[in-house]
């Protein structure tokens, strides 16, 4: 079984390409994190997680799901992540929650994506990001490849002081960062809703029409990244910048066959 939580798509993308090579079924954790419901699962195959990287780990909620997830049948548990630059030391937090558990950890590893994130560089534009899958495929298949062969993942992609990344500075990121509070609603927001059907936190209502954030956001970007008429926006630094959503994989795999 393979699970995937995606707020820009780019994990929904290798989740699916796993997902049509290994011919496994797919479950979306958004599911779960919505409704607040632990993850109860069985599966003959082994149990792939996939999820990005947030502040140099798997975001904290992915973690939670995973820690108190009822997981029979495999006790083989593979971790994945998509990232666009490091993962820190994010494999060895999830290798010890998934032993913790009494589960077999496959190993982790992570795969460069296009730059969604809008706080820091201007995200990927559509040429750069099909260049990108398009070079992605192989290493995806090869994956698939020791997936299905239950040989064991490594990550070569840590660098700088990846201990204190993923620890204090992810800490403080989830206290003090990670928050909708900066989040703003312009007035080209027509009131369709997209962004409260999306947010897999279950953290935005609409409220005569226009969205109200609550206190649960993951900083997935999902409302501000797929909002029709842009206008969500973080503070001001991203207002006027192009947004992000990687393409579905389907239809990608059918233009680039």
């Amino acid at each position: 079984m393979i699970y995937y939580f995606s707020g820009t798509g780019n994990t929904k993308f290798v989740a699916d390409c796993l997902a049509d090579s290994l011919h496994d079924e797919l479950t979306d954790l958004a599911d779960f994190t919505r409704a607040g419901r632990p993850l109860r699962s069985e599966s003959a195959r082994p149990h792939v997680f996939l999820a990005p990287i947030y502040a140099w780990r798997f975001p904290r909620v992915v973690e939670e799901l995973i820690r108190n997830a009822a997981l029979s049948g495999s006790r083989d548990v593979y971790c994945v992540a998509t990232r666009e630059s490091q993962s820190g030391r994010a494999g060895d937090y999830l290798r010890r929650i998934v032993e913790a558990k009494g589960l077999t950890f496959k190993g982790f590893t992570s795969v460069d994506m296009p730059n969604e994130y809008l706080l820091s560089d201007p995200v990927s534009p559509p040429e750069e990001t099909a260049a990108c899958l398009r070079a992605i495929l192989p290493e995806l298949r090869r994956l698939a490849e020791r997936i299905s062969g239950g040989l064991e993942l490594s990550d070569h992609g840590n660098v700088g002081l990846p201990g204190v990344m993923s620890g204090i500075v992810n800490a403080a990121a989830n206290r003090f960062l990670m928050t909708s509070g900066r989040f703003a609603v312009s007035d080209a927001c027509v009131g369709c809703g997209a962004c409260a059907k999306r947010c897999p936190m279950a953290n935005i209502v609409m409220e005569t029409g226009r969205p109200k954030f609550g206190k649960t956001c993951t900083w997935c970007f999902s409302c501000v990244q797929h909002c029709p008429q842009s206008a969500i926006d973080i503070g001001k630094r991203t207002v006027g910048k192009p947004r992000y959503v990687c393409p579905d994989y389907q239809r990608f795999i059918k233009e680039n066959a």
